[in-house]
C-alpha cells in the first residue's frame, strides 16, 4: 500500500474537490452548516453529475425537480456556482430567484462559502475583486462573479455565461413547471441554463 505524507494527502483531497463537484459538495456542506454532515443520497450524487456535465459543456439545459428540503437550491444555486467559478473565475453567473429574500439568503450562504478557508485552499486562484463585496454580487479578481437577481427584475446589460433560475409555478399547462419568465429564458438563451422549479410533488 502506498503511504502518503500529510501534505500529499491534503493535496490529493484538494485535487479531488476541484475535479469532482460531489466531493466538493461534501466538504462545502460542513462550511455552510457547521456541525452537520451531508447524508449520503444517490440522488445528490446524480444531481452533481449532471451539473458537472453542464459545467463541462456536455449539457446545455438542465431542469432540476425535487421536493423541498432536498438540497436542490443549496447544490444548484450556491455550491455549484462556487465550484464553477473556481474553475472559471472569469465567467459570469446570474442566479435568478422568485423573491428578494431568497436571493439574499442564497447570496449570504454563497459568500460564506467562497470566503472560507476551505474554499481559498481548494481554489487559490480565485481572488476577490476590490469592489466585490456587495450583498447580491460577488466579483472575482478576474472580472467574473455571481450576481443574484429576482425573476422579472431588471437584468438589462448583465452579461452571463451561466444562468441559474429558481422559479415558481404559474397558471396554465405550459407554465406549470417553470413560470413564464423561466420558460422564456430556457427557450431563448444562447448560453447554459439551469432551472430549479418549485416542488412538483405532494
Amino acid at each position: 500500500m502506498t503511504k502518503y505524507s500529510p501534505e500529499e494527502r491534503t493535496a490529493l483531497a484538494q485535487a479531488a474537490r476541484r475535479s469532482n463537484l460531489f466531493v466538493f459538495l461534501q466538504s462545502a456542506f460542513s462550511v455552510l452548516h457547521p456541525g452537520k454532515e451531508l447524508a449520503g443520497a444517490d440522488y445528490v450524487e446524480t444531481l452533481c453529475f449532471h451539473l458537472q456535465e453542464l459545467a463541462e459543456g456536455r449539457e446545455r439545459r438542465l431542469l432540476v425537480t425535487l421536493p423541498p428540503r432536498y438540497l436542490k437550491s443549496v447544490v444548484a444555486a450556491i455550491v455549484f456556482p462556487a465550484w464553477y467559478l473556481g474553475w472559471h473565475p472569469e465567467k459570469q453567473v446570474v442566479v435568478a430567484c422568485y423573491g428578494d429574500t431568497l436571493a439574499r439568503d442564497h447570496s449570504l450562504l454563497f459568500r460564506k462559502l467562497v470566503q472560507s478557508k476551505f474554499y481559498r485552499e481548494t481554489f487559490p486562484g480565485v481572488g476577490v475583486a476590490e469592489r466585490g463585496g456587495r450583498l447580491h454580487e460577488f466579483r472575482t479578481s478576474r472580472n467574473g462573479g455571481r450576481r443574484a437577481v429576482t425573476l422579472g427584475g431588471a437584468v438589462t446589460g448583465l452579461g452571463a455565461d451561466l444562468i441559474v433560475v429558481a422559479s415558481q409555478g404559474r397558471v396554465g399547462l405550459s407554465k406549470t413547471f417553470l413560470g413564464s419568465v423561466a420558460e422564456e429564458v430556457l427557450r431563448r438563451a444562447e448560453i447554459d441554463v439551469l432551472a430549479i422549479p418549485p416542488n412538483l410533488l405532494p
